[in-house]
């Protein structure tokens, strides 16, 4: 190397270390962080717009409510009292073009039931216009573009999850993932409720359950919850990992990538390819565990005759143990037909589950 290139040679070595400073985090996701004054505040706003006296714009369901027990689990049956009349864009019920590509929560958006229009880079936190347990949230793409709701959870939704757990103490969060596991809307939404809100109106019967199991269980190995004679898979988290989600140790990039990898791992051991998922799934996620079910079938329809009511289609809030229905008439023909018969018949069988593994490794 003669005397000329030998300075050219450094200064371009020196180049690429400035551009290597400066662009290693490209591509990286671009996390939000928020002041604790923040999350106070963002509290603050959900405690006064989830009161249906002080926001005109809430909608919640008037029910009667049965408790039975079928098979070892107990649900609590909450019968309509009168027909909630939902909008176009309704962000509960049945939708009928539910193959139409639209964001429903695009566009402009009632102000009393928006928390903020920006969760992280890819959400914003909504409240559920038609809410069943009191303070229940969504974290909504917010893009401009379609994503549908098929698509499997991936890190900027783990972020958002992770980013609630800090506002909301001890939520649970449910993801409806495709019409074929309940999803009322096309586009891609997770829904939260407090943990305290739901037990004190419904009871929280699936989650002491598997907190009275856990005793049985190690943590991060595959288990399977007693009398759920379908395809699952119920994921303890670690102690560690468990205080971190409350807020103590690991950092955000770490805690939203190792949640993405728990459920990424659950789906392969499922069997369940995560480009797109080929199954419809109800995923459960906690500050403790995360569970996520397989389903087969989209509806019903022999639990009712009349034939203007939308089919029946169990979501994850009936795999937590709580039914609506409509009428009396489903009611009784749910409670004939039976809940966990019901929930069994939707999902795909342990057996499927076997064949389906195997052909995924095939594959």
């Amino acid at each position: 190397m003669d005397f000329l290139t030998k300075p050219i040679y450094i200064l371009g070595l020196i180049l690429l270390a400035y551009l290597w400073m400066k662009y290693k985090n490209f591509g990286k996701p671009c996390l939000t962080k928020y002041k604790q004054s923040e999350i106070n505040s963002l509290r603050d706003r959900i405690d006064q717009q989830s009161q249906p006296w002080r926001n005109k714009d809430l909608r919640p369901l008037n029910t009667k409510k049965t408790l039975i027990s079928e098979k070892g689990m107990k649900f609590t049956i909450c019968e309509a009292i009168e027909l909630v009349k939902m909008s176009p864009n309704a962000t509960y019920g049945f939708r009928k073009n539910f193959s139409e590509k639209t964001n429903p929560f695009m566009g402009k958006l009632k102000e009393n039931l928006v928390i903020t229009h920006n969760l992280n880079e890819k959400h914003k936190l909504l409240l559920n216009r038609y809410p069943v347990i009191p303070k229940q949230l969504m974290i909504v793409a917010k893009a401009s573009h379609f994503e549908t709701q098929s698509n499997p959870l991936d890190f900027y939704d783990m972020e958002g999850v992770i980013l609630t757990m800090k506002i909301i103490e001890n939520p649970i969060v449910f993801f409806n993932g495709g019409q074929s596991a309940g999803a009322s809307q096309p586009h891609k939404h997770i829904q939260v409720i407090p943990l305290e809100s739901f037990d004190e109106v419904y009871g929280c019967h699936l989650h002491k359950k598997i907190l009275e199991h856990k005793g049985c269980g190690n943590p991060e190995t595959e288990e399977k919850i007693p009398g759920f004679d379908f395809k699952h898979q119920l994921q303890y988290f670690k102690k560690d990992f468990s205080k971190q989600l409350s807020g103590f140790g690991a950092s955000q990039f770490q805690m939203s990538n190792q949640l993405l990898k728990i459920y990424k791992n659950i789906l392969d051991n499922l069997g369940i390819k995560k480009k797109k998922l080929q199954h419809g799934t109800n995923v459960v996620i906690t500050k403790t565990y995360m569970l996520v079910i397989v389903r087969n079938t989209f509806a019903h329809t022999d639990l009712r005759k009349d034939k203007d009511l939308p089919p029946y289609r169990p979501n994850t809030l009936c795999f937590l143990g709580l039914f609506y229905t409509r009428s009396e008439e489903q009611t009784k023909n749910s409670t004939k037909k039976g809940f966990m018969n019901i929930l069994e018949q939707c999902c795909e069988k342990e057996s499927e589950a076997l064949e389906s593994t195997q052909k995924f490794k095939e594959d």
